[in-house]
């Protein structure tokens, strides 16, 4: 998981939630995201933290996840990490939704990784924050019929 800031923590709990054999979180300074992270680091055994120079020369996992705004619009033409690290990995996910593909996809796409971009993710945080503010539950449903709708609009 590339970052440490407030997105990172609920992708994080997801990653956790879902049983990760190991976790690594990526950080500008490690120390930081490791007082950031408190929480998780002293309830989460597989979790250990390295720097982006550490992290580039030993590429190789299952996902990379970037949580990080480095990619998002306007700043469109950089990528959290080299091309070159996306080589070992299945699949790559960053929770940018602006722009839809980023520089950060479009490279581990051509790595071959399987790809997908946070427009998901902010589509369930709106409805989530509508069922708060209505105080109801909302149709399962709906997160997919927004996705789908916004996709095809932003693509059109």
């Amino acid at each position: 998981m590339l970052g440490n800031g407030g997105a990172a923590k609920a992708v994080l709990q997801a990653i956790i939630d879902r049983q990760a054999r190991e976790i690594i979180v990526v950080a500008r300074n490690v120390q930081l995201a490791k007082e950031k992270l408190h929480n998780f680091v002293v309830r989460t055994k597989n979790l250990r933290f390295v720097d982006y120079q550490t992290f580039n020369n030993r590429p190789q996992g299952d996902v990379m996840i970037n949580t990080t705004p480095v990619g998002m619009f306007p700043k469109v033409d950089a990528a959290a990490v080299p091309e070159e690290v996306m080589q070992g990995y299945e699949a790559a996910v960053d929770i940018v939704y602006n722009p839809l593909e980023t520089k950060f996809l479009a490279q581990a796409k051509a790595a071959g990784c399987k790809t997908c971009n946070g427009i998901y993710m902010l589509v369930a945080q709106a409805v989530a924050a509508e069922e708060i503010w209505l105080d109801r539950k909302l149709p399962d449903t709906l997160i997919e019929k927004v996705e789908t709708e916004l996709r095809e609009e932003v693509i059109s």
